[in-house]
């Protein structure tokens, strides 16, 4: 009598199955298509992706190809050339916005422009650079933005670069750049004229970058202008 209660049983239950299998089958197969659906679209758009990603990798080590091969070439060469690779570069960055080659590219360009003199241009490349939403978070905008500083100040423009530099002690203290940008500003400052602004560079280098062997030139600025009489002992 148990034996038959049991059969009952799996067969009362699989009889529930295949009426609610019967009674949802549209839906069901509305879902696993769905599903399989999905399924083909993530793996198309990650073999997209992939396949963009290697053909924006392609055209930045094309263009780095063609910025290295600037060196040998007179002034004139040069400066075609150059043309070249910042259209070049332009074209990548429209083609890849946002992506690591846009930022690469836009350095290449920057770097090619400060060979030949032309700061305000590089400079203002490197800053494009350093906004790439790629390169929030990595050592490339910290990076950029020294490097436009340095292109700034042999520009004649003193107080752009104090405002470049100070973005990178604010924005990237974790970086290894952050000690050297607040060095910098201190000496910029004293340039301008502005010591007590430079005294706080300086203290603000020595009481947040204890270790860096910046710290001891900040100190030694601070125990010099102390001496010539420009602030207070």
């Amino acid at each position: 009598m148990a034996n038959k209660t049991h059969a009952d049983t799996k067969k009362s239950f699989g009889d529930h199955l295949i009426e609610f299998l019967t009674r949802f089958r549209v839906p069901l197969l509305v879902i696993v298509v769905a599903i399989g659906v999905l399924t083909a679209s993530l793996v198309i758009y990650i073999a997209v992706r992939n396949n963009r990603i290697e053909q924006s990798l392609l055209a930045v080590e094309t263009l780095a190809d063609d910025f290295s091969a600037v060196s040998g070439l007179d002034r004139a060469q040069r400066e075609q050339r150059i043309a070249a690779i910042g259209e070049r570069a332009d074209e990548i960055a429209s083609r890849y916005t946002g992506m690591y080659a846009e930022a690469r590219a836009r350095m290449i360009h920057a770097q090619a422009l400060y060979d030949v003199g032309r700061y305000d241009e590089a400079a203002t490349q490197f800053l494009s650079a350093s906004f790439v939403r790629s390169a929030a978070g990595t050592y490339l905008a910290p990076s950029a933005l020294m490097n436009a500083a340095v292109a700034f100040e042999l520009a004649g423009g003193s107080e752009r670069a104090v405002e470049v530099l100070r973005k990178i002690a604010d924005e990237h203290p974790g970086s290894a750049l952050a000690s050297r940008a607040l060095f910098s500003t201190g000496r910029l400052l004293e340039s301008l004229g502005r010591v007590e602004d430079a005294t706080d560079a300086y203290n603000r280098l020595i009481d947040d970058y204890p270790t860096s062997s910046w710290t001891n030139l900040a100190r030694n600025r601070i125990i010099s202008l102390t001496v010539e009489g420009r602030i207070g002992g």
